[in-house]
C-alpha cells in the first residue's frame, strides 16, 4: 500500500499547510528583487584604482603560513600573489560588523601598468574554451570562483562582445568573509594576458553597486611560484619599488568617485509616481505594495548607516503604509 503524498490528503486535496505563508513568500520575493537589483550593475570601462579602507575599514587577509601547503604563494613585500593555473587561492574580507553586514565582494583583473589601463583583461582562446557550459557563465573572464557554477552568493559579469563590459566576479556575504579563486590562463598565454603585469581590485559594495572600500592585490599566474616569487622580490631589493599593501587606505591620492556607480545612485533616489493602473484583486495589491515597502525599509537602513538623505524614503515609507491600512481595513470591511 502507498502512502499519500504528505502535500495532499486522502481525498487528494492540497494540504494548505505545507504552503508558504505570507511572510516566506515575501521574503522570497524580496530577496530575489534585491538579487536583481544587484545583477543590474553590471560595471562598464576600467574600474577606479586607488585603494581605500573608507568607514566600513575594508581590508583583506591572505595567511602567508598556509600558502605552501595550499599550493600558492604570497609575497608580503611585493603585495602579490603567485599561483600556477587552476589552482584555487583563498582570501578573507573583513570590513566593519557594527556599521554594515551583508555585503558583495567584486573581483576585478586589471593590468597594473598605466599604458594597458584601458584594455580589458581576457583569457587566451585556448582556455576560454575549454568549457561550453562555463563560458556561457563566465565569458572570457580569466578569473573564476574556485565554488562551482550555479551556487548561491556566487555572480559573474562582463561581455564578450562588449569591449566596455569589463569581467568580474561577485559574491556576497557578512563580514569575515572567505572565498576561494581560481585563474585559468597564465600570464604567458600569447593570446591572452601575454606577459603583461595583472592585479585584482576588490571593491566592497552594497545591494545598489555603490563601493564603500576598496583593496588591490598584484598577482602572477605561472608555473613556478616559488621560482618567480624569489626572483621578484631580489629585483625589488636592488630597485626598491614596493607595491602598495592592500590593507592600508592610498593616502596620497583623491579618492575619486566612479561616474557610473553616482549614475545608479541617482537612478535609485529617484522617486517615481505611479500611474494609474487597475489590479485585479486587494491581496495582489497589498502584497506587491509590501514587496516595495519591505525594499524601501532596507533601502532606509542602508542609507541611515552611511548618514545620506533619507526624507524621501521616508515619505514614501509612510504613504505606502497608510495604503496598505486603508487596502486592508476594505478587507475586512468585505462581507464574507
Amino acid at each position: 500500500m502507498e502512502c499519500p503524498d504528505k502535500s495532499e490528503n486522502i481525498d487528494g486535496n492540497v494540504d494548505t499547510n505545507d504552503l508558504p505563508n505570507d511572510d516566506q513568500v515575501l521574503s522570497l520575493i524580496t530577496d530575489a528583487m534585491f538579487v536583481d537589483s544587484i545583477l543590474s550593475v553590471n560595471p562598464l570601462g576600467p574600474p577606479t584604482r586607488g585603494n581605500f579602507a573608507g568607514e566600513a575599514n575594508f581590508e583583506i587577509s591572505i595567511d602567508g603560513s598556509q600558502t605552501r601547503r595550499k599550493k600558492f604563494l604570497f609575497s608580503a613585500k611585493l603585495n602579490k600573489i603567485y599561483v600556477d593555473i587552476g589552482v584555487d587561492f583563498p582570501l578573507k574580507f573583513n570590513w566593519d560588523a557594527s556599521k554594515y553586514q551583508y555585503m558583495y565582494v567584486r573581483a576585478t583583473v586589471i593590468y597594473s601598468d598605466a599604458d594597458q589601463a584601458q584594455k580589458k583583461v581576457e583569457a587566451c582562446y585556448q582556455h576560454s574554451f575549454y568549457s561550453n557550459t562555463a563560458n556561457s557563465v563566465t565569458g572570457r573572464n580569466v578569473l573564476r570562483s574556485g565554488r562551482e557554477l550555479g551556487v548561491p552568493d556566487v555572480y559573474y559579469f562582463g561581455r564578450d562582445d562588449d569591449p566596455d563590459s569589463w569581467y568580474s566576479v561577485l559574491v556576497a556575504g557578512n563580514p569575515s568573509l572567505e572565498h576561494p579563486y581560481q585563474f585559468v590562463c597564465k600570464n604567458s598565454c600569447t593570446s591572452g594576458i601575454n606577459r603583461r603585469n595583472i592585479e585584482i581590485i576588490f571593491t566592497l559594495e552594497d545591494a545598489l553597486g555603490v563601493v564603500f572600500g576598496r583593496q588591490s592585490v598584484g598577482v602572477r599566474v605561472c608555473s613556478c611560484p616559488r621560482r618567480d616569487m624569489n626572483k621578484d622580490e631580489v629585483a625589488m631589493e636592488e630597485t626598491g619599488v614596493k607595491r602598495p599593501a592592500p590593507s592600508q587606505p592610498n593616502t596620497t591620492k583623491k579618492i575619486k568617485i566612479d561616474v557610473q556607480h553616482q549614475q545608479q545612485q541617482q537612478q535609485h533616489d529617484t522617486v517615481v509616481t505611479l500611474p494609474s493602473l487597475s489590479v485585479v484583486g486587494i491581496p495582489t495589491v497589498v502584497s506587491g505594495l509590501r514587496v516595495m515597502l519591505s525594499m524601501q525599509e532596507q533601502a532606509l537602513a542602508i542609507k541611515t548607516d552611511n548618514y545620506q538623505p533619507v526624507d524621501d524614503l521616508i515619505k514614501c515609507i509612510t504613504d505606502m503604509k497608510k495604503c496598505i491600512d486603508d487596502l486592508e481595513d476594505k478587507l475586512k470591511d468585505k462581507p464574507s
